[in-house]
């Protein structure tokens, strides 16, 4: 071996070095960090929802509905289940229990024309025409309904609540903003909402 061989040979010898490996992830720690921001969303959604529903002050059991005791302005009312002594009656929904009992939201250019129409729908025995989507979808699935296994509702069962607006425009945004909001929460509807609009 000449001298330059091996003085390079001496030379190249190698030092290892020790990386740490690091320690393995809890699968579980990423699956938790995302229930408790999921539980946080739920959260912030729950107090927005009840700090907008705490602003419906009107209300009537449709058992007892007459024209006169409900506005006619524009504003935005809910149809709610509620047991005869006027307790909620929870739902439960894809995503959890709705407590508050929401079977649906709306908005009207005329609250009171709006809810006398849902009341003539479930009011009417053989229902073929409606007057009110909601009011249908209520005699279809929950009065009327054949099956035994299910939620069966009566008039008796009903409440609405309303909030009255100064415009039509506004009725439409807090509509959007609640359905929005229980959409969110829930990830479901209303059960007589037949469609969502969108934010």
């Amino acid at each position: 071996m000449c001298p330059h061989q091996e003085t390079h040979t001496q030379n190249t010898s190698t030092t290892t070095v020790q990386v740490p490996t690091p320690a393995p992830r809890d699968p579980t720690t990423k699956i938790r960090n995302a229930e408790q921001a999921q539980l946080r969303c739920r959260q912030a959604l729950t107090e927005k929802m009840q700090s907008q529903l705490a602003r419906f002050k009107g209300h009537v059991r449709l058992s007892d509905f007459s024209s006169d005791k409900v506005p006619d302005t524009s504003g935005v009312y809910i149809i709610g289940a509620v047991t005869r002594t006027g307790r909620p009656i929870p739902l439960r929904r894809l995503n959890g229990i709705d407590a508050a009992g929401i079977l649906c939201i709306g908005k009207s250019k005329d609250v009171r024309r709006r809810i006398r129409e849902f009341v003539a729908d479930i009011r009417t025995p053989r229902l073929g025409t409606a007057y009110h989507s909601a009011g249908w979808n209520f005699c279809a699935y929950f009065r009327d309904n054949p099956r035994r296994d299910i939620i069966r509702l009566a008039e008796e069962n009903l409440e609405a609540t309303w909030k009255t607006t100064a415009r039509d425009r506004h009725a439409d945004h807090l509509e959007t903003q609640l359905l929005q909001a229980y959409v969110k929460k829930y990830q479901d509807k209303p059960p007589l909402n037949i469609s969502i609009k969108r934010g």
